[in-house]
């Protein structure tokens, strides 16, 4: 946090990095942050993978929204993704009448210009329409660490300068736009900063702006990156109004560079966005995707999608479908209001890791209560309990304990928006729950989260146990009553979708355990 610029960071021989983008309106450090990850780019090109974020995107707004002859102007509509904010001339009103000590209702034009600055309506874009109401104030104290001095000493003008200066031909935040994309497919996984499909149920992949669907996964990524990159480029050569906007309506904002982009990045995309869409319950409990989506996914060769956008408390989540894992990454909000490194410090004392290495995943860490957390999704070491729903309640994560305590135990959250509820369990804990509720949800509604049928031979969909395990012998060609083998037992430990099928139906029982 005291560092006066990038940090040095040295990428291990065979791996890679993927950032999810949002690199700004985070803390007192996107500057720093922002150069480190395009120092690491430039070191390992090949290896380092950058991701545009909603976050991101909408500074491309500054060139245009900041530029001088702009500024003078009052008469400044709200964003149309925004509508019923406050228009930009009551927000100055507000700060002219406090500054003056006098009622709104007798501050005329000349005192509203009087307060009326490039500062002022930075501040009032970050507040209306970029989510970001803390932000100028993070800038500033960054400010004050990179020229070592108070936070008094930084003034609003040098805030502002700072912003615009960062998306100028030169700038941090123009060169991470050039090297950033919306999505990144690495051998068997497919990686967006928000979700695959929206609220609707209409599927951001595929689809890309002002183009016919491209059907193939690893087409669609190489698509919408080059229309994304058009955008920049055109943002680039446009970067200011042709016309600026007189009302809040897409058309009346869309003339300028990037425009498509922009409205892609913002919530009222008119079209599935893979920057913004959000697959979760009302109260943010993580949802499975459609068993069209997944049985799409799987045909494509899609073993895995690591998504953020959502946050999921103090650790990942793992949706589980089969031998397809949805990764929820967003953790920003793990400790809310915790101020811990500083005022407005939501994240608080949580810190987790994403680790894919061949056909597992890893998801390894310390919670806000300084608790270890470490599970497994894919492959025979994959959790059978983590990801499962009881009731409300989603299981999270395998706990390894606390820094003074070493029992382990799961932990289930009740998402309640940004604020999630906590409990533990022990592992026979959960499996009996499990168990009691498979056997009060009537036979027809017990199912996977998604179909083994492509596998199998046939849905699991009201399947009972036994049903599956002759299915899973039918698969390795044993006839009922037949003995197995140890290499087919190895080889049912190895198939991921095998051991979920039996995790479903034999919540904590072993292979050994079921055929021993």
């Amino acid at each position: 946090r005291a560092a006066k610029g990038p940090v040095s960071v040295q990428l291990e021989q065979g791996w890679h990095l993927i950032f999810l983008g949002n690199t700004c309106d985070q803390g007192p450090g996107a500057i720093r942050f922002t150069k480190t990850l395009l120092q690491m780019k430039r070191s390992y090109p090949d290896r380092v993978h950058l991701l545009l974020g909603p976050r991101d995107v909408m500074k491309m707004r500054l060139t245009s929204e900041l530029a001088a002859d702009q500024v003078k102007s009052l008469t400044v509509p709200p964003v149309y993704w925004a509508e019923d904010a406050e228009s930009y001339t009551e927000y100055v009103r507000k700060i002219a009448a406090a500054s003056e000590h006098m009622p709104e209702a007798e501050v005329d034009e000349e005192a509203m210009q009087k307060h009326n600055n490039a500062a002022v309506r930075l501040q009032y874009m970050l507040e209306h329409g970029m989510g970001a109401p803390q932000d100028f104030e993070f800038r500033r104290k960054e400010l004050a660490v990179l020229n070592g001095t108070t936070t008094d000493a930084v003034t609003d003008d040098m805030v502002a300068d700072s912003y615009l200066e960062a998306v100028e031909s030169n700038g941090y935040l123009r060169d991470y736009l050039s090297n950033a994309q919306v999505a990144v497919f690495l051998n068997d996984t497919l990686f967006v900063h928000g979700h695959l499909l929206v609220e609707d149920n209409r599927w951001a992949l595929r689809s890309i702006p002002g183009q016919e669907d491209v059907a193939d996964v690893a087409r669609w990524v190489i698509g919408i990156n080059s229309w994304a990159a058009n955008e920049i480029a055109n943002w680039e050569c446009s970067p200011t109004w042709a016309t600026a906007p007189t009302t809040n309506t897409r058309e009346a904002w869309a003339a300028r560079g990037g425009a498509a982009l922009i409205d892609y990045a913002c919530p009222a995309s008119q079209v599935p966005s893979a920057l913004c869409a959000r697959w979760v319950d009302t109260d943010g409990t993580p949802r499975s995707c459609p068993e069209a989506l997944v049985a799409y996914l799987k045909g494509q060769g899609v073993r895995r999608v690591v998504v953020g956008n959502v946050p999921q408390g103090n650790c990942p989540s793992l949706v589980l479908h089969g031998d397809l894992t949805v990764v929820m990454i967003d953790t920003s909000y793990s400790q809310p209001g915790s101020d811990l490194a500083f005022e407005g410090d939501h994240r608080g004392a949580a810190v987790a890791e994403v680790i894919i290495d061949g056909p597992t995943c890893t998801v390894r860490g310390v919670t806000e209560d300084q608790e270890f957390v470490e599970y497994k999704s894919g492959g025979p070491r994959g959790d059978p309990l983590v990801g499962r729903v009881l009731g409300k309640r989603f299981v999270k994560a395998r706990c390894l304990g606390r820094k003074d305590a070493d029992e382990v135990s799961y932990l289930l959250a009740q998402f309640l928006g940004y604020k999630v509820e906590y409990s533990h369990l022990t592992e026979d804990e959960v499996v009996q729950a499990l168990k009691s509720k498979a056997e009060a949800e009537p036979r027809h509604q017990r199912t996977l989260l998604t179909s083994c049928g492509d596998l199998f031979g046939a849905s699991m969909t009201g399947d009972s146990s036994a049903t599956a395990i002759r299915h899973l012998l039918a698969a390795l060609g044993v006839q009922p009553g037949g003995e197995l083998s140890g290499e087919m037992l190895q080889s049912l430990a190895e198939d991921a979708v095998a051991c979920d099928l039996i995790g479903y139906h034999f919540p904590g029982c072993g292979l050994e355990e079921l055929w021993g």
